[in-house]
């Protein structure tokens, strides 16, 4: 028997995956009733891959401001980013993992399953995990060195979009002067 789709992600139905759909009202439901997230975060369990980008989506504006609410869900986050099919939901999770706050050895994870996604086919997930390693290595001294190295190995055989983003995040890495552009970090 099939389980039934909880009121939040019946909101998340519909529509395809070149729209937000209810992604943000949803998420925004979420910030104002915490207690809403659990249910939010069934929808990766949905088989519709439209309500899972969806999820995937709310949760990235949730971890903008308040990354501490995703704390519980961090390995889950991280298997869904390198199992699921639909690249929006591995874009999303890209973005996640530069908005969380980790510990030593999460940052070993996160670090490497962002290593893993500069490898997809999607071009957009590539960004976003270029993005957030970038974010990473700013955030984290430690990183960076790895993170540039894992960078530069990227720079042949890529799409402009690509390339351009490479280039930015090693030169955020390799100069401490230089930020992080505006446009990499939403809602800040």
């Amino acid at each position: 028997m099939k389980k039934r789709m909880n009121g939040l992600l019946e909101r998340l139905k519909g529509g395809d995956l070149r729209s937000d759909g209810s992604a943000d009202e949803v998420a925004d439901m979420v910030l104002r009733n915490p207690a809403l997230l659990g249910e939010l975060a069934e929808g990766f369990d949905a088989y519709d891959g439209v309500v899972r980008a969806q999820t995937a989506h709310a949760l990235e504006k949730i971890s903008r401001t308040h990354s501490e609410m995703l704390a519980h869900l961090k390995s889950r986050l991280v298997n869904l980013a390198l199992e699921d099919d639909i690249p929006m939901v591995r874009w999303h999770l890209a973005m996640i993992f530069g908005n969380l706050r980790l510990r030593e050895k999460e940052n070993n994870t996160i670090t490497e399953t962002l290593f893993t996604l500069l490898g997809d086919e999607s071009d957009f997930v590539k960004c976003w995990a270029v993005t957030s390693l970038a974010i990473i290595g700013k955030r984290v001294e430690k990183k960076r060195n790895a993170i540039v190295k894992e960078l530069k190995r990227l720079r042949k055989g890529q799409s402009r979009a690509v390339m351009t983003r490479v280039n930015k995040a090693i030169k955020v890495c390799e100069n401490e002067d230089e930020k992080i552009p505006a446009g990499w970090m939403k809602d800040r």
